[in-house]
This record gives C-alpha cells, sequence and structure tokens, in this order.
C-alpha cells in the first residue's frame, strides 16, 4: 500500500523554497500558478514558491503573466524561475523545496523521473495527473522507498480524484456519526457544465494506445480495495443508462468514474473503522435527458476518430483549453448517496465552480499549502504515518476538508434517508449555478451538463 511504519516524526530539511510548481507554462499549470499569485500569495504572503519547468522563455512568461494579475489586485509577488533541462538539473530544483506540486504531464511519459528525485530528496510530491498506472507504477517502484524516507507521494489531487475521494470520506464520517455503524455502499452522482484541454485530450489517448496500460485502466481494483471474495459484477464500470425515480432525472456513465472509483476503493483499505470490509462504490453522471444518457452510454469515440478531431480543430491540442468565460460558467455538484451496514442512509454534496481547471488548481494549491504549513495535523501524519505512496483522503484527511471549504467549495449533509430506498419528498441540494434541486425533476431550463475530465 505504499505505507510507511509508524515512526517518530522526523525533522523535515531546511529548504530555500516551500513550494515548487513544476510543469507551470502547460494550461493547468498556468491556472494553478495564477491561483497562487493571486490567492494563496494573498493569504501566506511568506510562503517561498517559485516556478519550474524545461522551457526558460516559457516560464518567464508565465511570471510576468502572474506578476501582473497579482499587481492588479494590490499583491506583491516575485516567484523564482527554475529550470530543469536533465536529471542534474531536476535534483537540484528538488532539493531546493520541501514541496513539489506537478501539473506537468502526460505523467507516465514525465512523471517517474521527477517522483525519483523527490523520493531521493526527501521532498513531498503532489500532483493533478487522472493516470491511474502512473499510480500503480508509483506503488511498485516508490512505494517503499517513499515510506521508509518519510516522503509523502500522493497523485490524483484535482478534479481526479479530491472530490470523490474526499466526498466520499466525509460521507462515511457521517454515517459513522449518525448511526454508529460503518459505511457499506455510497454512490456518487454527479452534475456538471464544463470542458477539458489538450493535454488532458493527450494524456487519455495516450493510456488507451497501450494494451498493457489499457488492460491496467480497465482494472477496477488496480489500486487495490478488492474484496475478500473478490471482483463483483456490480464493481465493474457501468456502461449503461437508466432513468433514477429519486432523482427525477436519467443517470449515464461518468466518463471520470474509471479513474476515481479506482482511488476511493484503494482509500477505503486505509480506513478500516470506517469502510466495511466489502464496501461498494460507483459513480454515475444525472443528466436532463433520455437521449444523452443513451449518448454517453455509448462512449467515447475510438481514439483514432478523436485524433481525427483534434487535427480538425474540433478538439483541443496540448496547451490548449477553455476560456476564461468558459470555465466562469462551468460547476460541479456531486450527491454521495451512502448506506450504512443495516441500511440505513444519508446524503452528502460537494459542489463547486469550474471543475476542470479553477477547482483543481484550489484543490491542488491548498493540498500543497497544507503540506507546508500543517504536515504534523495530516490525518496521515496523526496516524502516525509519515510518507508512502497514499491517497489524498487518506494523507490530507480533514485537513484538506477544512481549507477547501474556507476556499469556497460547498461540503454538506442532508437528513438522513429512509432505509427503502424511497424519496423521502424533500429537495436534497441546489445545484450551483443551475438553479435545479437535485432531488427534483430536471427542467427544461437546466444547462445540459458536459462531461470533462482530466484524464
Amino acid at each position: 500500500l505504499g505505507l510507511g511504519a509508524k515512526t517518530p516524526m522526523a525533522a523535515r530539511p531546511s529548504r530555500g523554497l516551500d513550494v515548487v510548481i513544476w510543469g507551470a507554462t502547460g494550461f493547468t499549470g498556468r491556472v494553478v500558478s495564477s491561483y497562487f499569485a493571486t490567492t494563496i500569495a494573498a493569504r501566506h504572503p511568506d510562503l517561498r514558491w517559485a516556478l519550474g519547468g524545461r522551457n526558460e522563455g516559457r516560464l518567464s512568461e508565465v511570471k510576468a503573466e502572474v506578476v501582473s494579475l497579482a499587481t492588479a489586485k494590490g499583491i506583491r509577488v516575485d516567484p523564482p524561475v527554475l529550470v530543469a533541462g536533465d536529471a542534474s538539473a531536476l535534483d537540484q530544483v528538488v532539493g531546493r523545496t520541501r514541496v513539489v506540486l506537478s501539473t506537468a504531464g502526460p505523467f507516465l511519459r514525465h512523471g517517474m523521473p521527477l517522483v525519483d528525485a523527490c523520493v531521493r530528496a526527501g521532498t513531498d510530491y503532489l500532483d493533478i495527473t487522472g493516470e491511474t498506472p502512473f499510480v500503480r507504477r508509483n506503488l511498485d517502484v516508490h512505494g517503499t522507498a517513499a515510506a521508509q524516507a518519510g516522503v509523502f507521494v500522493v497523485s490524483m489531487c484535482g478534479f481526479d480524484s479530491v472530490p470523490s475521494d474526499l466526498g466520499t470520506l466525509f460521507a462515511a464520517q457521517a454515517v459513522h456519526r449518525t448511526f454508529g455503524e460503518k459505511v457499506q455502499r455510497v454512490e456518487a452522482r454527479v452534475t456538471m457544465m464544463g470542458s477539458l484541454s489538450g493535454g488532458t485530450l493527450e494524456s487519455g489517448m495516450a493510456m488507451e494506445r497501450d494494451p498493457e496500460l489499457k488492460a491496467q485502466l480497465d482494472n477496477p481494483f488496480l489500486l487495490g480495495g478488492e474484496p475478500q471474495g473478490g471482483a463483483r459484477q456490480e464493481d465493474a464500470d457501468i456502461t449503461t443508462a437508466e432513468f433514477s425515480h429519486e432523482d427525477g432525472c436519467w443517470m449515464a456513465p461518468f466518463m471520470m468514474a474509471p479513474l476515481n472509483t479506482r482511488v476511493v476503493r484503494w482509500t477505503r483499505t486505509l480506513f478500516p473503522g470506517l469502510f466495511a470490509s466489502d464496501f461498494h462504490y460507483q459513480e454515475r453522471m444525472l443528466v436532463p435527458t433520455e437521449g444523452l444518457a443513451r449518448k454517453l452510454a455509448k462512449g467515447s469515440p475510438p481514439v483514432e476518430k478523436r485524433e481525427e478531431m483534434r487535427s480538425a480543430g474540433r478538439l483541443p491540442r496540448p496547451g490548449q483549453g477553455p476560456s476564461p468565460e468558459e470555465r466562469e460558467a462551468s460547476f460541479f455538484h456531486i450527491k454521495f448517496v451512502a448506506e450504512s451496514e443495516s441500511g440505513q442512509r444519508l446524503v452528502a454534496s460537494l459542489s463547486g465552480g469550474d471543475p476542470g481547471y479553477a477547482e483543481t488548481s484550489k484543490m491542488v494549491s491548498e493540498a500543497a499549502v497544507a503540506m507546508c504549513r500543517e504536515r504534523e495535523h495530516l490525518h496521515a501524519v496523526q496516524q502516525g504515518i509519515h510518507g508512502g505512496v497514499l491517497p489524498p483522503a487518506f494523507v490530507f484527511g480533514d485537513v484538506l476538508i477544512e481549507r477547501l471549504q474556507e476556499a469556497g467549495l460547498e461540503f454538506q449533509i442532508a437528513e438522513p434517508r429512509p432505509p427503502t430506498g424511497e424519496s423521502d419528498g424533500r429537495g436534497v441540494f441546489r445545484q450551483r449555478n443551475s438553479g435545479v434541486d437535485a432531488g427534483s425533476p430536471a427542467s427544461t431550463s437546466t444547462p445540459t451538463p458536459q462531461p470533462t475530465s482530466k484524464l
């Protein structure tokens, strides 16, 4: 599992920097850098952060952009620019900071040398990958070394898969508080609008082109959590559309479920006091029409078709992504329907703005600051675990939930639901920016949700 031994926390090395944003010149890297310059710098003016990557010219452009944004808000920032074009230079960059926050994908192509450098240097590592085979590889290659070195390697710290991971933990904690039982089942039901970037698209296609990686993507327990009796039919990825009488709308496969479910199933193994040993987790997308549900159930076009669409300008290229106006109009709302071991139910929710970029940047940035400023309060450290390749919810726990709440994300708990599974007639949550109750029939004015992913 990549767990470190329970030992007294060793003194962290003294470094000149707290956080290096690696891959700052990419689409998401620029959004993360802007969040640091305009939000993190305002709240933590003494935090020492830098921009890192392979191209000095492009890094200087990003620095000029974020300095201008910060200056417009009356914030003074002057992040150093760190360039590493080879392994030796990368070691020097990693050795200067306490935390590396990486946005540089595809991670299977570019990420392993950076993780290796962090483990050797004693530098904590976070990223926004949605590449579960990359996480599996880190578990196999770096799990023991990271644990022994007291280094946290925490992937999937963006929209893949912080909302699913923390939201499920949040629901499980509520089940335990309310009913005094472990949680048996959680189903996440997602409503969202958003767009993907070219880098996200390329990462997903790169994995699908490789038969071995594709087989790993299809493994429902790639990262662990398989029940004692083996995989069950209900653990398979959902590929059908169906009508939800409880929600009053159609449900479709959620394109990010093959990523998020792997992380949540991994996390449940690390919280034996909250999750039943045969815990079940799935995700679906709530959509307003049967036609859209059945279209999504057909899945994405083949890689070859998506490559043609990209060449024709119908899909974004690496470095391209949604405009600020498109991101401003985007949102997500996830309803977590949780059931205890005796069948008692409650509903939790998590809502926010633009999932793929604005909120992803918020999630990974707040995680990086928590790693620097609140390391001794992190859930893993409180359990005596000071390093390892581990999922976000186990490492950060309530510390990150609280930071994200303060940053504007909405975690909520509804009243307990009847154990029969029937609707109790109450609208559970109002979806942010949509004006439609998640527990009520979708109206014709509902924006048509479009799936987005950090694949």
